[in-house]
């Protein structure tokens, strides 16, 4: 995920640019403005993304553009590291640099101060570039979002028992949303099929208490389909992959590649007709689609339930009353308890040691409360976090 990459790239020049050692020497302060001007424009690169995340249409230029963006912040990470073990080893005083070192990839060649200066300068005119490219500073009314890329690779990316890198007892900050998923699925007296929607931006963490929930509670169902859709979903492949799954323990035999779109859409309606399933449509982008795919979904007074994840608010409206779900940013409390679990997963009781605390507070900081970006900085710090004495 590019803004996850974006985060820890600003996130490790804040913590480099922080130290009092920069001052030491005029070379080191200037790396350090530069540094910092870099961040800035990261910064707001970051929250473009994260607005044109909430659009619902496709920009091929755009998702070409964030390839770049991607690109380009794993370049500048590189660079940071190289600045942060090269002014650590001239500057080693105090436990603080010590401490950074150990949270840092290190490279296998160290720079000279002044081919970090040659790199960062080809970091500011790539970021030129970008800014020439993409006038990423204007109002987006009209831009496009980047492509989900295509369905085929994104429906494995969520298929139930895939990585979601965060497991049951990780689960932090999401009590709360779990107990009104799980009252919506086992509504009493409430035979009607039921829409349950959980909205909110990527990387908040809707899948994940999705998966969790699904994986407990779909064998209380006849049959079950986890369905991935995306921006760039094709119904007759939702629709396959939705009979495969809701057949997968029958005997039945039948050739779904070779079905019409007329021929899946009459099987499926056939099927469920006479069951009780549980439907899970994972990252639906406007209600047009849900309302497409839907078609095959019959209330058969069995006690259904489809739930949706979605970042539109147009899309969660669809749900029923008491079934909406606003999936907000983690608090600071449960945001360091998951950062710290991921990070430090062998320490007893998932403890941060004390050197590291106050970068682990400013990481967790800049994570705005999202599961995702705490989940993959976290991981990765633990690289190398296992080896703080």
């Amino acid at each position: 995920m590019v803004e996850a990459a974006l985060l820890l790239v600003t996130t490790k020049i804040g913590i480099a640019v922080g130290a009092q050692t920069l001052h030491y020497t005029r070379s080191v302060a200037k790396l350090s403005e530069n540094m910092t001007l870099i961040r800035n424009d990261l910064e707001l690169i970051r929250a473009f993304l994260k607005e044109i995340g909430k659009k619902a249409s496709t920009d091929g230029v755009t998702e070409t553009w964030i390839g770049q963006v991607r690109r380009l912040a794993y370049d500048m990470e590189d660079i940071v590291d190289q600045f942060m073990y090269v002014v650590g080893k001239h500057h080693q005083k105090g436990s603080w640099w010590i401490s950074v070192k150990k949270i840092v990839k290190k490279p296998q060649y160290l720079f000279t101060l002044g081919e970090i200066a040659t790199g960062l300068k080809k970091i500011n005119q790539a970021l030129t570039h970008l800014k020439q490219n993409k006038d990423w500073t204007q109002p987006i009314a009209s831009v496009g979002d980047v492509s989900a890329t295509n369905y085929d690779s994104q429906q494995q990316l969520y298929l139930p028992g895939h990585d979601y890198s965060i497991s049951d007892d990780e689960l932090v900050g999401f009590d709360k949303n779990k107990r009104i998923l799980m009252e919506s699925l086992n509504l009493e007296n409430c035979p009607n099929l039921q829409i349950i929607a959980l909205c909110g931006m990527g990387g908040i963490g809707k899948s994940t208490l999705v998966s969790n929930v699904f994986r407990n509670e779909a064998s209380n169902f006849e049959c079950h389909a986890w369905v991935s859709v995306s921006q760039s979903y094709k119904l007759h492949d939702i629709w396959r992959r939705m009979l495969k799954e809701i057949c997968a323990k029958d005997k039945k035999e039948f050739d779904a590649e070779k079905m019409t779109c007329g021929d899946l859409q009459d099987e499926l309606k056939e099927l469920l007709k006479t069951r009780r399933y549980l439907i899970i449509l994972d990252d639906v982008w406007k209600a047009e689609d849900f309302r497409k795919i839907k078609e095959v979904l019959v209330d058969a007074k069995m006690g259904s339930r489809i739930i949706v994840t979605t970042r539109s608010e147009e899309v969660a409206s669809i749900a029923y009353d008491g079934c909406r779900i606003k999936v907000e940013p983690l608090e600071e409390e449960d945001a360091w308890r998951l950062f710290c679990r991921k990070a430090f997963p062998s320490t007893d009781n998932h403890i941060c040691p004390l050197a590291l605390q106050e970068c682990g507070k400013l990481i967790v900081g800049r994570c705005d409360g999202l599961p995702l970006a705490l989940v993959a900085i976290g991981s990765l710090l633990s690289l190398n976090a296992q080896n703080v004495t």
